[in-house]
């Protein structure tokens, strides 16, 4: 997913007296920088050359923080009057040569690069668009703004902000669904702050609500493999604390998004090779690389098995809608395939890999397979 970069811009608004947070949010520490130094980064790794923050209130100590991090800084004189004399006070500075801006506030902090160019792509099929991400069916930050509308924002009086102009042109909006919850979090007060910290720390990762909406909305699938992709969620999740008792130490949701995942291109050819890319294209690289392996295990897995093992073994304990033995479920594709010599190779293969890293697992957790897999049948009974 690229995005050339001459034709957007990035306007940053950091102007705020950060007044329910108690402290300064622009340099409030996240990861190894601040607050501000991560959306800025944020727009630089969506491929943005230009990258303008608004300041005001405490300008001084933002600017060196602006232009270390290679963006440019914009001051804005009226910043006492509120957000909509930044949102001015950056599209005036914005250069010609731009043709569409995204407007995100400072504080929207943890929106993924991924998402900026989700909506890039949008706007290129549809140049005179207003685009809005959504998620979960409700609009977020930021929008992805066309630069003939930059005169009509510079003519607004500021009453109901950039919203009240935006809505006057209802009609050219557009909304992009995005497999992003964060476009919805502003960090506004302490327990905010305390909250992104945790959710930075787990970025690179989809929530289980996310993967919902890459599911439904962003890359529809159909239901059958949606509900086969929740079963072997559960077959994995048990697998997984079976092994985590015995302190093996598995991301366990990393697992369970990635099994509820692990069939998102099913139809294309080598799919789960399609669908890691999919996700690591998201920003998910992790799970991603987990869903490419669903198929064909490296053999390090095989010896000792991690994340990708479990969703193997799991997505072969799960057919036709129920969790099934090994045995039935290669039979079972023996039985479909097996006149035809390369598909058999490969059933043979895979039940060869399965087997192996059953029996790893039964060792490591101290557990029969059959065992393990109770709590899952005892979960879907209940559902």
């Amino acid at each position: 997913m690229q995005m050339p970069s001459s034709k957007f811009a990035a306007v940053l608004v950091s102007a705020g007296f950060s007044s329910r947070m108690g402290s300064f949010k622009p340099l409030l520490a996240l990861g190894k920088g601040t607050l501000l130094e991560h959306v800025i980064g944020t727009a630089r790794s969506a491929g943005i050359a230009e990258i303008l923050v608004v300041l005001g209130y405490r300008a001084e100590a933002l600017v060196p923080v602006v232009e270390n991090a290679g963006a440019q800084a914009v001051f804005n004189p009226d910043y006492r009057q509120g957000m909509f004399s930044s949102v001015c006070a950056g599209v005036r500075s914005l250069s010609p040569k731009t043709e569409a801006f995204f407007l995100l506030p400072v504080d929207i902090a943890l929106v993924r690069p991924a998402t900026l160019k989700r909506l890039a792509e949008a706007w290129q099929t549809m140049p005179d668009r207003i685009v809005h991400p959504v998620f979960a069916g409700e609009r977020g930050h930021p929008p992805l703004i066309p630069a003939d509308l930059i005169p009509v924002i510079l003519e607004g009086s500021g009453q109901g902000g950039l919203r009240a102009v935006l809505e006057r042109y209802e009609d050219r909006a557009i909304e992009v669904s995005v497999a992003d919850e964060h476009i919805l979090f502003d960090v506004d007060r302490p327990e905010d702050y305390e909250e992104a910290k945790r959710r930075f720390a787990r970025l690179n990762d989809p929530t289980l609500a996310e993967c919902e909406a890459i599911l439904a909305e962003v890359c529809p699938t159909d239901e059958k493999i949606i509900r086969h992709g929740r079963q072997v969620r559960q077959a994995a999740g048990v697998l997984c604390r079976a092994l985590n008792r015995k302190g093996a130490g598995l991301d366990q949701q990393r697992v369970e998004t990635a099994a509820l995942l692990h069939d998102l291109a099913k139809g294309e050819t080598d799919h789960a090779g399609v669908g890691g890319r999919m996700l690591a294209d998201m920003g998910f690289d992790r799970v991603g690389a987990i869903v490419a392996a669903h198929t064909d295990l490296p053999e390090a897995e095989m010896k000792d098995p991690k994340e990708a093992a479990v969703v193997y073994l799991a997505d072969k304990l799960v057919a036709k809608g129920r969790f099934v033995s090994l045995e039935s479920r290669f039979a079972g594709a023996l039985a479909r395939y097996g006149s035809n010599s390369e598909a058999r190779a490969a059933i043979e293969r895979r039940r060869t890999v399965a087997l192996a890293v059953k029996q790893r697992i039964e060792e490591k957790a101290g557990l029969p397979l059959a065992q393990i897999l109770s709590e899952a049948a005892i979960q879907g009974a209940r559902k």
